[in-house]
């Protein structure tokens, strides 16, 4: 059985004049028996990507929480509906605050059942899958690089400092046509094993060496740990959940605040 021993979140403006990125459950209110997990990142600017993301938090939730999940792992079906509805609040806010007609977000999701974890993206934010400090599993961003690198155009190391790098391909919008939202299944979840949603303002300062730093090191504050590599150098917001698994239940959970 699939359970959380140990929360770790951020949610920081970095240096940008306010942070557009949201977290679901809010910071400092998750606990180890949630299964819903939810990170997005507001576009920015006067397009009000706060909005975009805290709605897409919000109100995925309410969903959940109206409908319930199918008890084996999500299917597209269902997050679709999922989507629909998200998206429907959006266009209502946008018919009231005219201003906030541009907006849009990234989307991570993770859901928990008790035999896999449930996957669900859209944007330039990504999930990864660790084991051992090893990435075993990342979602492919929707992103004009991400789709260079696949098609062989650039590198990986090449994509991090292209100026083009934030330009992305999917999000949830207020207007305009409906981005299609990708979903996996990590169907073989195991002890120790971490699952992490993050914005890419995460990824000016982590890569997978110092993923494997953190999810190895014996430290019990991982936040700190992911800290002192953001803080007062990250330029973006920069916000996340890792979440490491047990399936032992009588492993003593713990939150790391």
């Amino acid at each position: 059985m699939i359970s959380i021993a140990q929360i770790t979140y951020l949610n920081e403006i970095g240096q940008r004049p306010k942070l557009e990125d949201s977290i679901y459950p809010a910071a400092g209110k998750a606990t180890v028996s949630d299964k819903l997990f939810i990170v997005c990142d507001g576009v920015g600017g006067e397009k009000m990507g706060e909005e975009a993301s805290r709605i897409a938090c919000e109100e995925f939730a309410a969903f959940f929480d109206q409908n319930v999940p199918p008890s084996g792992a999500l299917s597209d079906t269902y997050v679709r509906a999922a989507q629909s509805h998200v998206l429907q609040q959006m266009r209502n806010y946008a018919v009231q605050h005219p201003e906030a007609q541009k907006m849009s977000t990234t989307l991570t999701l993770a859901y928990l059942t008790e035999n896999n974890v449930s996957i669900a993206w859209c944007g330039d934010s990504r999930i990864y899958h660790l084991r051992k400090g090893e990435v075993i599993w990342r979602s492919a961003d929707h992103s004009l690089v991400e789709n260079l690198v696949r098609h062989g155009e650039i590198t990986e190391e090449e994509a991090r400092i292209l100026p083009l790098r934030n330009v992305i391909t999917r999000a949830l919008s207020a207007t305009g046509s409906t981005s299609e939202i990708e979903t996996h299944i990590i169907k073989d979840a195991r002890e120790e094993d971490y699952i992490m949603l993050c914005t890419d303002g995460v990824l000016e300062q982590i890569n997978d060496d110092r993923l494997r730093e953190i999810t190895l090191s014996h430290a019990s504050n991982k936040r700190g740990l992911f800290m002192e590599y953001c803080s007062d150098v990250t330029k973006d917001n920069y916000s996340l959940y890792l979440l490491k698994l047990n399936n032992d239940s009588s492993t003593s959970p713990r939150m790391d605040w």
